[in-house]
């Protein structure tokens, strides 16, 4: 059994977006690439007025996002040259340290004041 990690980002002048997935190969003779980790961070800012964090986290065993990959080769090319943003594969320890920086950059940004409608910057 084989671990594969990924890293999608998009970007311009005022939003941000990472993704970072993490597949396993079963190994069996009928090959099966699954999803074990799915991670993305979406922050958005606009000096004048917006700010804007989504975060969206699944993990598990055998997700239910599956590849029909019957080879190695087969399975990095369509991760790597599908949609606009294609993946890149990345190292295990690059995908562990991003993930903790987006999971640190999701704890830390600032509640929201409901009774200012404004952030609470401390």
């Amino acid at each position: 059994m084989k671990n594969y990690y990924f890293i999608s980002r998009e970007y311009n002048r005022d939003c941000h977006s990472i993704t970072l997935e993490a597949w396993k190969d079963d190994g069996s003779k009928g090959r099966s690439f699954c999803n074990m980790e799915y991670l993305r961070l979406f922050a958005c800012k606009n000096y004048n007025s917006y700010h804007c964090l989504m975060f969206n986290h699944n993990k598990g065993i055998n997700l239910h996002n599956i590849s029909s990959a019957q080879t190695e080769l087969d399975f990095i090319y369509s991760m790597c040259k599908q949609g606009n943003y294609p993946f890149t594969q990345i190292s295990q320890k690059n995908y562990l340290r991003l993930k903790k920086h987006i999971l640190e950059i999701y704890n830390n940004y600032p509640d929201i004041d409901f009774d200012t409608n404004t952030l609470k910057l401390e």
